[in-house]
């Protein structure tokens, strides 16, 4: 049997050998810093893939809005062909009731504008976004 005098000196061994707890507690610990850091980096990511996205529509809502303001313009002065404005370059078609539009600079497109003749009003219109489409078939 043990007798004290070795229970004491086993426990002092035993507690001077936790080497290997040691590295336990450092590997957990490494692996959530580590959890937490990639966890806010992707997150840090898909917010500026959004912030982008938000900056490439909003390039051609404004590109559409000045094409389209630039019809009703032209409507009102019965104009048959319209092209480019100060910040967007296009070339526009117009016959009736029907609008072609295709849009060079800041952003590529072709638009179809339908609008009544006699009040200048846009009912709708119709884009495709040509610079949208290269970027998802790449």
């Amino acid at each position: 049997m043990c007798t004290t005098s070795v229970k004491a000196v086993w426990k002092k061994q035993r507690l001077h050998t936790v080497q290997g707890n040691v590295s336990v507690y450092f590997l957990s610990v490494f692996l959530l810093v580590s959890t937490i850091i990639s966890a806010f980096a992707t997150l840090m990511q898909q917010r500026f893939a959004a912030i982008l996205s938000l900056e490439t529509a909003q390039k051609y809502q404004i590109a559409e809005m000045e094409v389209i303001q630039a019809l009703k313009c032209a409507l009102c002065t019965g104009a048959v062909s319209v092209s480019s404005s100060e910040n967007t370059v296009y070339q526009m078609e117009i016959s009736s009731g029907t609008a072609y539009v295709e849009i060079t600079w800041p952003v590529r497109e072709t638009m179809t504008v339908v609008y009544d003749e006699q009040s200048g009003k846009v009912f709708d219109f119709h884009a495709v976004r040509l610079d949208a489409e290269a970027q998802t078939d790449g």
